[in-house]
């Protein structure tokens, strides 16, 4: 992950928060299939770096595509029918 714009490893173990009653994971959960961890290793390690899951409970995709991949994002607010004005953004 690039924290603060340098490229850092962020070591995880392999324990993961598991809500026993609902049993299924306690924060985030694959759609696609239970046994798929991607999700559950990126937010651990994502928690990780903010301190905390209770940190990271709100976010943009942005907020979390910059330290992922380390370059800049930016957001722009469309109305659905603007298509051809966001291809232009783009």
């Amino acid at each position: 992950m690039y924290i603060n714009g340098v490229k850092r490893t962020v070591v995880i173990d392999d324990r993961f928060p598991y809500d026993t009653h609902k049993e299924t994971w306690a924060f985030t959960r694959p759609r696609r299939s239970r046994n798929e961890i991607w999700v559950l290793i990126l937010e651990k390690a994502w928690a990780k770096v903010f301190g905390s899951y209770q940190r990271i409970e709100a976010g943009t995709t942005g907020e979390a595509l910059q330290p992922l991949t380390g370059c800049p994002t930016k957001s722009y607010v469309h109305e659905d029918s603007d298509y051809e004005n966001l291809w232009k953004v783009i």
